[in-house]
């Protein structure tokens, strides 16, 4: 049960910025594609994981063998894998919340901005 909540706390974590993005772009921006939208609004939250852990894989990486210990460096090194792996995930979890985003409120009123 713990794990269930967690994993409904991830994506809510996950979806509310890439729906937020998808409104807010969508405004700003009325004539933007909806590929372009749907890759681009979904995009903060992973990429401040990939720098995250492209930041723990090169501490791993020039840090000293007296800073390393036994095994530090190599499982900040696994570390760095699960956050990326981590970082697709929440990139697929916010395209679908942006892709519910564009259709629930665009798909059928025809208000992007378009002259229909």
């Amino acid at each position: 049960m713990r794990d269930f909540v967690l994993f409904l706390l991830f994506v809510a974590v996950v979806a509310a910025p890439a729906y937020g993005a998808t409104v807010v772009l969508s405004r700003r921006y009325p004539y933007i594609s909806r590929s372009k939208l749907l890759s681009l609004a979904p995009l903060p939250l992973p990429g401040l994981l990939v720098a995250m852990s492209v930041i723990m894989i090169f501490d791993a990486y020039f840090s000293t063998d007296e800073e390393c210990g036994v095994d530090a460096c190599a499982m900040a090194l696994v570390g760095a894998v699960f956050v990326t792996a981590a970082a697709i995930i929440a990139y697929a979890v916010g395209v679908a919340a942006a892709a519910f985003a564009y259709r629930s409120r665009f798909f059928n009123r025809g208000e992007r901005g378009r002259k229909l």
